[in-house]
């Protein structure tokens, strides 16, 4: 096993999570599910490769929550998987 230094232990419960690149007008925003959270970050796949570096506006849709939970996140790093489908560290 690798050593993994966390801060945080991760949750792997799927939240509806949209999100939109910061500061880019006209930028739509897009629906994913997380793979996992943690209060640090989180991982979820998109069709989109997002270029690491790149600094988000995140919204989460919590089950107890009326409205959604606004966050600012910077991605850590991103990978492809295959065509179309990529993951990616918030």
């Amino acid at each position: 096993m690798g050593d993994e230094r966390r801060d945080f232990d991760r949750v792997p419960m799927p939240f509806d999570v949209r999100y939109r690149i910061s500061g880019e007008l006209g930028e739509a925003w897009r629906w994913i599910t997380t793979l996992n959270i943690s209060a640090g970050g989180m991982r979820f796949r998109s069709d989109d490769l997002i270029e690491v570096g790149a600094q988000l506006e995140i919204q989460i849709a919590l089950p107890s929550a009326s409205a959604p939970l606004n966050l600012q996140g910077r991605v850590a790093w991103s990978q492809l998987l295959g065509p179309g489908v990529s993951e990616t560290g918030v």
